[in-house]
């Protein structure tokens, strides 16, 4: 420190206090120093006690030196800090934006593994399911010509009946159409099998009757000819089936307010909110000994239809879905492409906007009738129903 000689005492101790204030002089070389305000100079004592000025002595300096010592003392993860802070600092920068980043990177790189587990799982298990549901199949799939409607939408036939014995030629007790459109809604249509209508290539007569005449692919002509309804797929289940699919989905039953009490075929319903499993269920959706007739079972029908399909979306409901959907598939005559139903058709179904209905024939455009080789009828204006339909589905 020899470049400090020629340095007045007194101004470097007063320098030293105006930097630290009152701060105890610094050791320096193992000595204790103080300063001497009559002779201006610092001093300290040797081990025998005797006093020594020391002209080299600048305590300024020393502390200088001491805390760059103390800094490069500190680990080289804190200096690497620092030094990328003063650098952040420099550019302009903020080191939080970037971590806030590659947060938001992690979690969407999370989201995303999760996405593509849940997707594999559901494929894989909807095939497992609809292997196992053709192993018990009971109906036959039958020809279908279907065409693609116009609008982009997709219409899908919905047909149920009552085949258990295996009898040729039954009619159709459900008769429903499921209009699937982008951006809406789905859609439920259904028509009263005693509807009395065109048939092409045969005799006007029941709408069921053209069913158990030409099997699906006539009733598909049949509600083209009638109301002008272009249908792509179609899917038919017999009773038992139905009881299955219910089971299937839901193992604690389906949770449904029954609109009254009523008995069929061994099965006491009362009225009320309630759980039916798949047979109550198909017994409250067949029930038509009462007034109302066909009209109520349409009604409820459609209530049945609705309540499953906003059931479908219970979490614990979704995680068996895939396999029951598959299965329920399985068990069905049908012409649905796997594509279809994996890209679209369930992810319509289980969509968060309520299913809206239509039923046909619309009130004040019908009337009975009765004919020697169809019997009691329900005959129809078909001009009003069609434009009726036409109507709802454009919304």
């Amino acid at each position: 420190m020899s470049q400090n000689d020629d340095l007045n005492r007194y101004d470097l101790y007063q320098k030293f206090h105006e930097l630290y204030g009152n701060m105890e002089l610094p050791a320096w070389k193992g000595r204790k120093y103080f300063y001497n305000a009559q002779t201006e100079r610092f001093y300290y004592q040797d081990p025998d006690g005797e006093y020594y000025y020391d002209n080299e002595y600048n305590p300024v300096l020393i502390l200088r030196q001491k805390r760059m010592q103390q800094l490069e003392g500190k680990p080289q993860g804190a200096l690497k800090k620092r030094a990328r802070k003063k650098a952040a600092r420099q550019a302009g920068e903020n080191e939080k934006p970037h971590k806030k980043k590659s947060r938001f990177k992690r979690f969407l790189r999370t989201v995303l593994i999760i996405l593509l587990v849940l997707s594999v799982y559901s494929v894989a298990m909807f095939f497992k399911g609809k292997h196992d549901g053709n192993i018990e199949r009971t109906i036959k799939t039958e020809t279908f010509n279907g065409v693609k409607a116009s609008d982009g939408s997709t219409n899908i036939l919905l047909l149920g009946s009552d085949d258990r014995e295996g009898v040729e030629g039954t009619r159709t007790d459900t008769i429903m159409i499921l209009h699937l459109a982008p951006h809406k809604a789905p859609k439920l249509i259904s028509i009263m099998r005693d509807t009395f209508v065109d048939i092409p290539n045969n005799a006007p007569n029941k709408i069921n009757s053209a069913y158990s005449t030409g099997g699906a692919e006539l009733l598909r002509q049949t509600l083209k000819r009638n109301f002008d309804l272009d249908i792509q797929y179609y899917m038919h289940v017999n009773f038992a089936t139905f009881e299955k699919i219910i089971d299937d989905l839901f193992p604690r039953g389906v949770k449904i307010d029954a609109e009254k009490s009523l008995n069929l075929d061994g099965v006491t319903i009362e009225k009320g909110e309630q759980r039916m499993n798949g047979n109550t269920l198909l017994q409250y959706a067949r029930f038509r000994k009462d007034a109302e007739s066909d009209f109520g079972r349409i009604r409820r029908q459609q209530q049945v239809v609705s309540a499953v399909t906003s059931q479908l979306r219970n979490p614990l409901t979704l995680l068996r879905l895939p396999y029951a959907a598959g299965k329920a598939f399985g068990y069905s005559a049908n012409n649905l492409p796997n594509s279809f139903i994996i890209k679209s058709g369930l992810g319509q179904m289980i969509s968060h906007k309520k299913m809206e209905r239509f039923s046909i024939p619309v009130d004040g455009t019908w009337w009975e009738g009765y004919y020697d080789y169809a019997g009691d009828v329900l005959e129809i204006n078909t001009t009003e129903n069609k434009q009726a339909l036409q109507e709802f589905l454009a919304k």
